[in-house]
Order: structure tokens, then sequence, then C-alpha cells
């Protein structure tokens, strides 16, 4: 875990990873496997910094909300 925390603290600051830390619990996900694909997800989107991962997810959630209410 301390090899994996070294490699994410080089692209993200500690306030992201312990973002997706709270995300994978919330989605009952205990292992560094999917906390990594989590990061590495945000990476791939350009989610370096807490604020654009914050208004990805605030996103995330508005559009998943309007879907369940047949809203498109």
């Amino acid at each position: 875990l301390c090899n994996k925390y070294a490699e994410w603290a080089q692209t993200f600051d500690d306030e992201v990873i312990s973002i997706a830390l709270n995300e994978a619990l919330e989605h009952n996900a205990k292992t560094v496997k999917y906390l990594d694909a989590v990061l590495k997800n945000w990476q791939a989107l350009g989610l370096t910094s807490a604020v654009s991962v914050r208004d990805h997810l605030n996103h995330h959630v508005s559009v998943a909300k309007k879907t369940s209410k047949g809203v498109q």
C-alpha cells in the first residue's frame, strides 16, 4: 500500500486520494486495486485536483438523479 500511495502522490494531492478512498468505501469496495482503478480513471479524464474531481462527482450524481427520475 505504501508503494501505491507513493505512486498516487506523484499525480494527486492527498485530498484527491482521500476523495477516491471515500468513493471506494461508498461502493463497498475495499481493495487497493479498486482505488487504483478510480484514480487511473480520474487521471485519464484529466481530473487531478480536488476541485475537478468534486465537480465531476457532483455532475455524475446530478445526471444519475435526473436519469432515475426519467428526466434526460
